[in-house]
């Protein structure tokens, strides 16, 4: 500070220095002093000051510019060691972000399964520690069918644990989802892993009947032709199939429509493709599960475009069913 004082004094009382470039040198080079030479490198106001007479203008830039200059080392004098205080909070940072990752992670083997009510489903677990993390773990089972269990109560990081499932003929067929959780170092670190049965009755059975008979598909007709297929099993379905073989030139004119006995209507999406004479189109659907799969099932094909003919060439069912006596949750039969 003491310097800026005594090099503004000096610029107010020398004249040459608004006469040439030689005398402000050679006081420049006197007194070294780095906030002359930031002057030096701003042509503007150095243009200035070679210019213009010494007035009080000139001055006041060049007192504004010193002044903003050692208002910044005067900033970087209050803060002597700014990088060791971000070094310090990076460490910090990572000191915590490493604490963070010392933790583990719960993993399960074939998260979805299916199977026949009368079996027990087993889920394979393995608890993993990360960043070489080995706290014991205490686990817990929140469940949506009684008589699920697990091997262990607690383990250690790396250790493995299964969930049983276990069923008999009478369990409920359906969804079932069941929720581990883990926890450590009292309850600071959670982990919780989901796991889905699919469970089925327990006595399904497929059944299978066609009917192939050709019959020409009536065009630019929205009421179509019926094929029939009679069913004379008497369960409940558990998912239909139906196999159809169409040889028309252009499949996005038709509407194909499935009845069942029950009088229940599903219409078959098209899968965007040209119906080939030597190849089925197979859709599948649960609209008619539970429903007595006894009697008439109605194929509709109804040809909605003018211009193009084509012929059902056959087609077949393919249904799951259960014995109906057998299931809580199967309909009575018609």
């Amino acid at each position: 500070m003491k310097k800026t004082l005594l090099v503004l004094s000096i610029l107010s009382t020398l004249s040459p220095l608004a006469q040439g470039s030689s005398e402000f040198h050679i006081y420049q080079a006197r007194y070294d002093d780095p906030l002359l030479n930031m002057v030096d490198q701003d042509s503007t106001t150095l243009d200035q000051f070679y210019t213009q007479p010494k007035t009080r203008q000139a001055l006041e830039e060049i007192k504004q510019s010193l002044n903003h200059s050692n208002g910044k080392q005067n900033n970087k004098e209050e803060n002597p060691t700014p990088s060791l205080n971000n070094h310090s909070s990076i460490t910090a940072r990572a000191k915590s972000q490493n604490k963070s990752t010392r933790s583990f992670s719960l993993s399960v083997a074939d998260q979805t399964q299916s199977m026949p009510a009368g079996k027990t489903a087993i889920y394979h677990f393995l608890a993993r520690g990360n960043d070489q993390w080995q706290g014991n773990i205490c686990l817990s089972l929140a469940s949506s069918l009684p008589g699920a269990r697990l091997s262990k109560q607690e383990i250690r990081a790396g250790e493995t644990f299964r969930l049983s499932i276990p069923s008999n003929n009478d369990t409920r067929w359906g969804d079932y989802m069941f929720t581990i959780t883990a926890s450590a170092d009292n309850g600071s670190l959670v982990q919780q892993q989901r796991v889905n049965l699919n469970l089925l009755p327990n006595n399904i059975r497929q059944v299978t009947q066609a009917n192939l008979s050709w019959m020409p598909i009536d065009d630019n007709n929205p009421e179509g032709i019926q094929s029939s297929i009679l069913m004379e099993d008497a369960i409940a379905a558990f998912g239909v199939r139906v196999l159809v073989k169409i040889s028309h030139p252009w499949h996005r004119d038709l509407k194909l429509t499935l009845s069942s006995p029950m009088g229940t209507r599903y219409d078959l999406e098209n899968q965007n493709l040209v119906y080939q004479n030597s190849q089925y189109q197979e859709y599948s659907t649960d609209a008619f599960n539970n429903e007595a799969i006894q009697g008439h099932w109605t194929l509709r094909v109804a040809d909605l475009a003018a211009g193009d003919r084509g012929i059902l060439r056959g087609w077949q069912l393919m249904i799951s069913g259960y014995s109906p006596a057998q299931s809580e949750q199967a309909g009575d039969p018609p």
